[in-house]
């Protein structure tokens, strides 16, 4: 075998591997993260992050907040947490609905984060990462990198290439 062969590869890590990710509800929309990270630390949890969720479909801030901590026994206790900011929440696991997209190569079931693939633009198809291409503007005519159709990108929920979600045995 080669050693100097460059490999393309993505990994998928074990569970017990990924970060801990809930979701805090009953907390006001206009609470800042920062103050989230420092109630948490405040009751034992450190090295987390927060972000507010953002509506997918007005693009606005939600009242939800992901909070990721890394896995150990410590930090699954976060489940029954009752209290934050002297406010009542609820806490709830995170879950992403559909089918996962990398941010680097476009395809699908990993993230970028795990992805050592060339990248590759969801807006022309070209060796670079979508962030990097010089297209700015709304396409009215959008080539899909995965279907090589025209008509919407690869992101596009009806793209016939998006794998379909598995149906539950009955």
């Amino acid at each position: 075998m080669d050693e100097n062969k460059d490999f393309q590869f993505y990994v998928l890590p074990p569970k017990d591997k990924k970060p801990i990710k809930i979701v805090i509800k009953g907390l006001p929309g206009c609470t800042k993260p920062e103050e989230i990270i420092n109630d948490l630390e405040h009751q034992g949890y450190s090295d987390c992050s927060c972000n507010q969720l953002i509506s997918k479909r007005t693009k606005l801030p939600l009242p939800f907040y992901l909070i990721t901590l890394p896995r150990n026994t410590e930090n699954l206790t976060i489940f029954d947490i009752k209290h934050v900011g002297h406010m009542q929440v609820k806490i709830e696991g995170y879950s992403v609905k559909g089918t996962t997209q990398c941010f680097n190569c476009n395809d699908f079931f990993h993230t970028a984060a795990n992805c050592h693939m060339l990248p590759r633009c969801l807006k022309c198809g070209k060796q670079h990462l979508t962030k990097d291409c010089e297209i700015k503007e709304r396409q009215e005519n959008p080539y899909c990198i995965n279907c090589e159709a025209y008509g919407h990108t690869a992101c596009y929920t009806k793209c016939p290439k998006l794998p379909k979600p598995k149906k539950a045995p009955q």
